[in-house]
Protein backbone atom coordinates (compact mmCIF):
# COMPACT_ATOMS: atom_id res chain seq x y z
CA UNK A 1 0.00 0.00 0.00
CA UNK A 2 1.47 3.20 -1.11
CA UNK A 3 1.96 5.97 1.77
CA UNK A 4 0.00 9.01 1.51
CA UNK A 5 1.17 12.65 1.49
CA UNK A 6 0.40 15.74 0.74
CA UNK A 7 1.65 19.14 0.02
CA UNK A 8 0.51 22.55 -0.35
CA UNK A 9 1.19 25.07 -2.37
CA UNK A 10 0.02 28.49 -1.63
CA UNK A 11 1.60 32.23 -2.81
CA UNK A 12 3.84 33.88 -0.38
CA UNK A 13 1.97 36.82 1.35
CA UNK A 14 4.71 39.32 0.22
CA UNK A 15 6.77 38.67 -3.17
CA UNK A 16 3.92 36.23 -4.36
CA UNK A 17 6.06 33.93 -5.00
CA UNK A 18 4.88 29.66 -4.46
CA UNK A 19 5.70 28.33 -1.52
CA UNK A 20 5.04 24.47 -0.68
CA UNK A 21 4.44 22.80 2.36
CA UNK A 22 3.81 19.70 4.04
CA UNK A 23 0.36 19.03 4.88
CA UNK A 24 0.19 17.49 8.21
CA UNK A 25 -3.49 17.74 8.72
CA UNK A 26 -6.49 18.26 5.95
CA UNK A 27 -9.75 18.69 6.29
CA UNK A 28 -11.83 18.00 3.80
CA UNK A 29 -15.54 19.15 5.33
CA UNK A 30 -14.66 21.91 6.08
CA UNK A 31 -12.06 22.96 3.18
CA UNK A 32 -9.15 23.88 5.06
CA UNK A 33 -5.45 22.55 5.62
CA UNK A 34 -2.68 22.75 8.63
CA UNK A 35 1.04 23.36 7.50
CA UNK A 36 3.47 23.76 10.13
CA UNK A 37 3.52 27.92 9.48
CA UNK A 38 -0.41 27.83 9.75
CA UNK A 39 -3.72 26.57 8.29
CA UNK A 40 -5.20 27.85 4.89
CA UNK A 41 -8.60 26.96 2.68
CA UNK A 42 -7.82 25.03 -0.22
CA UNK A 43 -9.50 27.41 -2.62
CA UNK A 44 -6.11 29.41 -1.31
CA UNK A 45 -3.33 27.10 -3.37
CA UNK A 46 -3.29 23.69 -4.83
CA UNK A 47 -3.33 20.87 -2.99
CA UNK A 48 -0.86 17.86 -4.42
CA UNK A 49 -0.42 14.31 -3.67
CA UNK A 50 2.56 11.96 -3.15
CA UNK A 51 2.29 8.92 -6.39
CA UNK A 52 4.37 6.39 -4.23
CA UNK A 53 6.67 6.52 -6.76
CA UNK A 54 10.71 8.11 -6.30
CA UNK A 55 12.41 9.38 -9.28
CA UNK A 56 15.83 7.92 -10.72
CA UNK A 57 17.86 9.90 -7.61
CA UNK A 58 15.28 8.91 -5.31
CA UNK A 59 13.09 12.28 -5.04
CA UNK A 60 9.18 11.72 -4.35
CA UNK A 61 6.93 12.41 -7.30
CA UNK A 62 3.73 14.21 -6.66
CA UNK A 63 0.71 15.27 -8.92
CA UNK A 64 2.23 18.95 -10.68
CA UNK A 65 5.84 17.67 -11.01
CA UNK A 66 7.13 17.92 -14.23
CA UNK A 67 9.39 15.13 -15.35
CA UNK A 68 11.92 14.01 -17.94
CA UNK A 69 11.78 10.18 -18.93
CA UNK A 70 14.36 9.21 -21.64
CA UNK A 71 14.04 5.75 -24.31
CA UNK A 72 11.75 4.04 -21.45
CA UNK A 73 9.39 0.89 -21.95
CA UNK A 74 5.50 1.68 -21.46
CA UNK A 75 3.64 -1.60 -20.72
CA UNK A 76 0.06 -1.71 -21.51
CA UNK A 77 -2.89 -4.20 -21.77
CA UNK A 78 -2.17 -4.99 -25.39
CA UNK A 79 1.63 -5.03 -25.20
CA UNK A 80 4.68 -2.55 -24.70
CA UNK A 81 5.59 0.46 -26.37
CA UNK A 82 8.91 1.78 -26.47
CA UNK A 83 9.56 5.56 -26.54
CA UNK A 84 12.80 6.96 -27.82
CA UNK A 85 14.25 9.97 -26.99
CA UNK A 86 12.98 12.55 -24.33
CA UNK A 87 9.73 12.97 -23.14
CA UNK A 88 8.72 15.90 -20.55
CA UNK A 89 5.19 16.22 -19.07
CA UNK A 90 3.57 16.90 -15.95
CA UNK A 91 1.99 14.22 -13.23
CA UNK A 92 -1.71 15.04 -12.95
CA UNK A 93 -4.64 13.04 -11.21
CA UNK A 94 -6.99 11.99 -13.13
CA UNK A 95 -10.30 9.27 -12.96
CA UNK A 96 -8.22 7.98 -9.85
CA UNK A 97 -4.94 7.34 -11.19
CA UNK A 98 -2.10 9.19 -12.14
CA UNK A 99 -0.95 9.93 -15.32
CA UNK A 100 2.34 11.44 -17.14
CA UNK A 101 0.45 14.12 -19.70
CA UNK A 102 3.03 15.25 -22.30
CA UNK A 103 3.47 18.66 -23.71
CA UNK A 104 1.61 17.99 -26.86
CA UNK A 105 -0.24 14.86 -26.10
CA UNK A 106 -1.14 12.14 -23.05
CA UNK A 107 1.36 9.47 -23.04
CA UNK A 108 -0.70 7.36 -20.19
CA UNK A 109 -0.70 6.03 -16.68
CA UNK A 110 2.39 6.92 -14.65
CA UNK A 111 2.54 3.25 -13.01
CA UNK A 112 3.03 1.64 -16.45
CA UNK A 113 5.99 2.71 -17.14
CA UNK A 114 9.27 0.91 -17.23
CA UNK A 115 12.05 3.94 -17.05
CA UNK A 116 15.68 3.92 -14.74
CA UNK A 117 15.62 7.21 -16.42
CA UNK A 118 12.63 9.34 -15.17
CA UNK A 119 13.84 12.09 -13.43
CA UNK A 120 12.05 15.55 -11.30
CA UNK A 121 13.09 18.45 -13.26
CA UNK A 122 10.24 20.97 -11.90
CA UNK A 123 6.62 21.61 -11.02
CA UNK A 124 3.84 23.84 -12.92
CA UNK A 125 4.10 26.09 -9.99
CA UNK A 126 7.46 27.02 -9.58
CA UNK A 127 8.84 26.22 -13.30
CA UNK A 128 6.03 26.22 -15.73
CA UNK A 129 8.20 27.45 -18.56
CA UNK A 130 9.70 23.57 -18.44
CA UNK A 131 6.45 22.57 -19.87
CA UNK A 132 7.23 25.12 -22.90
CA UNK A 133 10.50 24.31 -24.08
Amino acid sequence: MRETKFYFYHRHREDLSWVREEVIELSVPQNRVKTRTGEYSLADGHLVQYTGLKDKNGKEIYEGDIIRNKNFIRRGMFGDSYYDGEYKGEIIFKEGEFDFKGRDSFIGNLYSYNSPHLEVIGNIYENPELLSN
